[in-house]
């Protein structure tokens, strides 16, 4: 069968300063993803390009970017975070306006479509690190299976997973939280008209948390909302922080 659906990641480096995790980490789980054959369209740095530019090249398409190229970087100044957060070296400003733009990430690829597919789906670079956490031996036939699975899927809404019931936001108390699991936020997907809608929707909300409230947030605090809106837009399924992410999708 034939691939229905590009695949959009990025690999944005320098944005935090947690200890935990650094380039190398990353990059090293970000290959699974590029090592596969399923087109994807690769948003990065340009000093990173030649450490992946000879995997699979017939799959993967770069896109040079730079986090100043954001739309809001250039509101940086006026964002004046206070948030809480257990891990202050990785919830930085810059790391918000990453996570946030994954969305415009998606408009751009889909306005390219490089592979002329009917279907985009979002993932983070280091997805693969669900698939370690949970198989301990053949992880990459894991992987590749389900990534492989995934890619002949067609969903008419976007396919989005969840994790807590998406009916308990609009009755939890949100200052007992910092962030908010009702999205995983490392996948989502579906067909272009509805992701670009979705797109158009995030980048209102963003605007409206810089421009009024001088703040910015992890991006699945705002999705919530957004699926409020318009429910009709998205189609959830269950899918947490495990291989059930894309083998559910």
């Amino acid at each position: 069968m034939k691939n229905n659906i590009t695949i959009v990641t990025a690999f944005i480096t320098r944005v935090n300063n947690r200890k935990d995790r650094d380039v190398s980490w990353y990059l090293e789980r970000g290959k699974k993803i590029l090592s596969s054959a399923v087109p994807k369209v690769v948003f990065i740095q340009k000093e990173m390009i030649a450490l992946v530019q000879n995997i699979q090249p017939s799959f993967n398409h770069y896109i040079v970017v730079d986090i100043s190229e954001i739309y809001l970087f250039k509101y940086r100044s006026q964002i004046n975070n206070v948030v809480t957060t257990n891990n202050p070296l990785k919830d930085t400003i810059e790391y918000f306006m990453v996570q946030c733009n994954k969305t415009e990430w998606i408009r751009e690829a889909i306005i390219l479509n490089k592979f002329k597919t009917d279907q985009f789906v979002w993932m983070d670079f280091g997805i693969y690190q669900f698939y370690e956490q949970e198989f301990k031996e053949n992880i990459e036939k894991y992987f590749e299976r389900d990534l492989t699975c995934l890619s002949m899927k067609s969903h008419n809404k976007i396919r989005f997973p969840s994790i807590w019931p998406i009916e308990e936001f609009k009755n939890i108390d949100k200052s007992k939280y910092s962030v908010l699991w009702f999205f995983p936020g490392s996948l989502f997907g579906g067909n272009k008209k509805n992701l670009l809608e979705f797109a158009d929707r995030m980048k209102v909300k963003c605007l409206d948390l810089v421009q009024l409230e001088k703040i910015l947030l992890w991006e699945v605090n705002i999705w919530p909302e957004i699926y409020f809106e318009c429910p009709d837009l998205f189609d959830l399924y269950f899918g947490d922080h495990s291989s059930k992410i894309i083998s559910n999708y």
